[in-house]
């Protein structure tokens, strides 16, 4: 009698490793109420709750579909999400969510973090680890990308990370632009995204790009988004002023005087 069970068992096991039969890691219920009504679907996936995107958005009144691990949603104005991105598009906005919770398809369903699609609406996430249950509040149409992201300064900030970070992942692409950021909100470099990429210090300007000239290239499409990303506020290198590549420079200025924060690709991020 435990022959059959052997075989059931090398073939889930076979189906596993091939990946024709995936389940996420440490899927579990949780509650979630929106605006005091229960949403139905929910789970908790590595410590992220993720909400059926087509069934969130109906409940904040759009009309909503999803096709090919597409999902859009339309009301005053258009949700998107991917399966596989880090990031959901609303109103021509980028909200992150999280280089180790992208959009998913979970057993058929397209599934989204609750906070950044939380935003997208205008709303609000409180948790309650005591009952394991998400409050999504509020409900309001969310600025336009035309008018949150100035040009100029998206300009400049996807220029940099496109010269700097070009093959980098979405989460290597923004911790370059977080240093950028860092940077003019810091008293110890100038106060705009110009100022701080065309900095000379000593003679020498503070990003190589700038003197071969590759800044000047047209950016990616990834690292514009990266940029949009950062300056609706992801952040993957906390408060880093500095980065360099290890295997191209020993930056033994930053490494003897600054306080290392993280490793992302090919860049090694300094405080």
């Amino acid at each position: 009698m435990k022959q059959p069970r052997r075989i059931l068992a090398s073939m889930l096991a076979l189906l596993l490793v091939s990946g024709l039969f995936l389940l996420p890691a440490h899927a579990a219920g949780v509650n979630v109420q929106v605006n005091g009504v229960t949403l139905s679907g929910a789970q908790l996936i590595g410590g992220t709750t993720y909400v059926p995107f087509k069934n969130f958005c109906q409940m904040m009144g759009a009309s909503a579909s999803v096709s090919g691990g597409v999902g859009t949603a339309k009301s005053s104005y258009t949700v998107k999400a991917t399966a596989g991105l880090t990031y959901i598009v609303a109103n021509g906005r980028y909200f992150y969510t999280g280089a180790a919770s992208p959009v998913k398809q979970v057993s058929g369903t397209l599934m989204v973090p609750i906070r950044p699609l939380a935003r997208a609406y205008g709303a609000t996430v409180s948790w309650n680890a005591s009952t394991s249950t998400a409050k999504v509040t509020g409900h309001s149409k969310i600025a336009s990308g035309s008018s949150t992201y100035n040009s100029a300064d998206l300009y400049w900030l996807s220029h940099i990370i496109s010269a700097e970070a070009k093959g980098e992942t979405m989460a290597g692409k923004i911790a370059v632009g977080n240093v950028i950021m860092n940077r003019v909100s810091s008293s110890k470099f100038p106060n705009t995204f110009k100022g701080v990429i065309l900095q000379v210090d000593s003679g020498v300007y503070q990003f190589s790009p700038v003197t071969d000239g590759t800044l000047y290239n047209n950016p990616t499409t990834e690292s514009i988004i990266a940029a949009e990303l950062v300056l609706d506020g992801a952040n993957t290198a906390g408060g880093a002023l500095y980065f360099f590549n290890p295997s191209k420079s020993s930056a033994s200025w930053i490494v003897r005087n600054c306080t290392y924060v993280t490793t992302i690709g090919n860049h090694a991020f300094y405080r």
